[in-house]
């Protein structure tokens, strides 16, 4: 198997490979699988948002994510365009207040 390739991410209309983030086996480090497919797993729509797999899931758990359109042998995918939709929507990194400034 090669390594993963660096240089930038790929965006998300670019369909170019990269590493899969999954240990299982048909998605092992290294192996190569297309960024963006139809229906989105849990680990998928993690990467895609740039947070942790557990990030997602308490996301989805609490619903701030957007409800599964599917499941598949008890797992939720997301349809491609619904969690494109949500990332759209989504605040970036330090919004939402926090705790207050001292004065």
């Amino acid at each position: 198997m090669r390594p993963p390739q660096d240089g930038p991410a790929p965006t998300f209309g670019d369909l170019t490979l990269r590493p899969a983030m999954s240990s299982c086996p048909w998605g092992a480090r290294g192996a190569r699988v297309p960024l963006v497919a139809e229906w989105l797993t849990n680990n998928q729509c993690a990467e895609l948002a740039g947070i942790r797999p557990d990030t997602w899931r308490a996301y989805v758990s609490r619903g701030i994510a957007p409800e599964a359109d599917r499941t598949t042998l008890g797992h939720p995918e997301w349809h491609r365009d619904t969690f494109m939709a949500w990332l759209a929507k989504r605040p970036g990194p330090g919004k939402g207040g926090g705790r207050p400034r001292k004065e």
